[in-house]
């Protein structure tokens, strides 16, 4: 009893905000107006990235997606057509999750205080936040749904391409016949970088060159259209205000993981591959390149001769 009368407190306390850190499983307390001024605020919302709407446009953006799925009403079956125009829908909401694995404030007092369970840094100004849309029934949610069912058996396709960590170990030669070194790489924030025209010109080139794996129904008029609505009307509230996220896609967006990846193996194979690493090395070392980087999202993992 005291205990659920402890956690009601909490969850009634305004003036605390906690969250699950980014990394790891460590419970983060935080000041509202800290986590609110500047995790939210400052460091992502008055940004280029984010801007406030007006609090109708959910509202209007589903007679959009009405018109849209009417269009293209020859793609679906009865139930396809039923799942995707007639549900209940709720605007995204948006959150932020402490990095304090990045924090050098926060990571300097662990290493004074590394026995203890509760480590205090107040408001660190180092601290830094992945931005999240919860995204659990918002207007786009089924249209990025039946997207990401469409697009990710493209992303088995790409050459560079890792499952998981099984498949990595799995792909990596049990000798190497060279003296190497080990290279990683990592793409910065990727889903918030992506513009949208970048995006939509790569899922065309996947479209195209895949089109046999792709049920023949979906036609890729109907696939780009629908993109371009969902990566257009990444809507969520905080703070009682709507906001529009103008580049790249929401990280809670369910068609977001295969659309970031697809993106960054297209702009491998037809600029890095073909155009970039041709200039810079031998015809010998770009093959070596292209056969033993692997990629898992943005994190890319390579061996190279010394030479």
């Amino acid at each position: 009893k005291e205990e659920r009368i402890g956690l009601n407190e909490l969850k009634s306390n305004q003036q605390i905000i906690i969250k699950t850190a980014d990394k790891g499983s460590s419970i983060v307390i935080m000041n509202s107006e800290f986590y609110c001024q500047k995790l939210a605020i400052k460091d992502h919302l008055t940004g280029d990235t984010y801007e406030e709407i007006n609090l109708d446009c959910d509202t209007k953006l589903i007679k959009k997606l009405k018109t849209h799925v009417d269009k293209h009403k020859s793609c679906f079956t009865d139930k396809e057509y039923e799942y995707l125009t007639n549900y209940t829908w709720t605007s995204s909401v948006f959150y932020i999750l402490p990095k304090i694995h990045k924090c050098q404030s926060i990571l300097n007092e662990i290493k004074t205080n590394f026995q203890e369970n509760l480590i205090t840094v107040i408001d660190p100004p180092d601290l830094k936040g992945r931005p999240i849309a919860a995204a659990c029934e918002t207007p786009t949610r089924r249209s990025s749904e039946l997207m990401e069912k469409v697009l990710k058996p493209l992303v088995e396709l790409q050459i560079t391409y890792i499952k998981d960590d099984w498949d990595f170990i799995r792909q990596l030669p049990s000798q190497i016949e060279f003296e190497c070194n080990l290279f990683s790489c990592d793409v910065s924030s990727l889903y918030t970088s992506i513009p949208h025209d970048l995006g939509i010109e790569a899922i065309k080139y996947w479209v195209q060159k895949c089109r046999d794996i792709i049920p023949i129904r979906f036609t890729e008029e109907f696939i780009l259209e629908s993109l371009e609505l969902i990566l257009k009307n990444n809507n969520f509230l905080f703070n009682n205000k709507l906001y529009n996220q103008k580049r790249g896609t929401a990280m809670g967006n369910i068609c977001a993981p295969p659309y970031a990846c697809l993106t960054v193996g297209y702009l491998e194979e037809q600029k890095l591959f073909n155009i970039t690493l041709p200039n810079m090395f031998t015809a010998s070392n770009v093959n070596k390149i292209i056969k033993y980087y692997k990629r898992y999202m943005d994190d890319g993992m390579i061996f190279l001769p010394k030479s």
